[in-house]
């Protein structure tokens, strides 16, 4: 009806992290954009062994990110995606992704992310 859309979902999110989080995105009837907002409460699992995968480390983090998505009306076949927000690390920053969906299903695509976290914090 209204072009709004939620979901709460939560659980082992991944190999690395489980939590809760909710979606909401508003996509207005026959648009070619879109706007959505997620937020996140993670525990990273143990990841040093597969038998402790089940359990959970003492790092929880709040993820959470606003989203534009753009179907260009010249290429209907291709997604491009703004996002930002806080990352896992607690980092926050942004990130570009574009992907081009093809005849056969196959998606293809690249992304390009940038935070406030230095390299050597990596290191």
């Amino acid at each position: 009806g209204n072009g709004f859309y939620g979901q709460v979902y939560g659980g082992y999110l991944e190999t690395m992290f489980g939590g809760a989080g909710a979606e909401v995105l508003y996509r207005p009837l026959d648009s070619n954009w879109a706007f959505g907002l997620d937020a996140n409460y993670v525990k990273q699992r143990d990841w040093r062994s597969a038998k402790d995968m089940m359990k959970f480390t003492d790092y929880s983090v709040k993820t959470g990110h606003l989203t534009a998505y753009w179907t260009p009306s010249f290429a209907q076949d291709v997604l491009v995606k703004a996002s930002v927000g806080q990352y896992l690390a607690g980092d926050k920053g942004g990130t570009l992704e574009i992907a081009k969906r093809f005849d056969s299903g196959v998606v293809v695509g690249g992304y390009a992310t940038i935070t406030n976290v230095s390299l050597p914090w990596w290191k």
